[in-house]
């Protein structure tokens, strides 16, 4: 459990907050839910809509994860806003972005999802983690 010890639980908190209300700004209708839909091949008229809304739970697990797993990360490397935005880097575009990038192209999707979808996961994880390396 030593792991879980000095973390600021209301900074993760406060992550999760934001990428939330990030995801729901970015995926709206008037930003990128449209386009997205029409890139990834999806009719919303004959999507199934209680299996979307399910895709909600997971999604707030999913933030939650990560945003504890951030902070733990960042806790590990000495905490401070230079090793808060390598860690963001290197797990963002280093990471998730370059691996979904070799998923999307496997999938047959085009570029353009790849960049909606991982934009939104970019700018969620280094905003997260400049609160994490600035919070005292």
């Amino acid at each position: 459990m030593a792991l879980f010890s000095g973390i600021n639980y209301l900074v993760v908190l406060a992550g999760i907050v934001f990428a939330v209300a990030l995801g729901m700004v970015w995926y709206a209708p008037k930003t990128f839910y449209n386009v997205w839909l029409k890139e990834m091949g999806i009719d919303s008229a004959k999507m199934d809509k209680k299996r979307a809304m399910m895709a909600m739970p997971v999604m707030l697990v999913s933030v939650i994860c990560e945003m504890l797993s951030l902070a733990i990360v960042i806790k590990m490397t000495g905490g401070g806003i230079v090793n808060a935005l390598t860690v963001g880097v290197l797990y963002s575009v280093f990471m998730s972005g370059i691996i979904n990038l070799s998923d999307s192209f496997f999938a047959q999707q085009s570029l353009k999802s790849w960049f909606i979808s991982d934009g939104y996961k970019v700018i969620k994880v280094l905003v997260a983690c400049t609160v994490i390396g600035l919070w005292k």
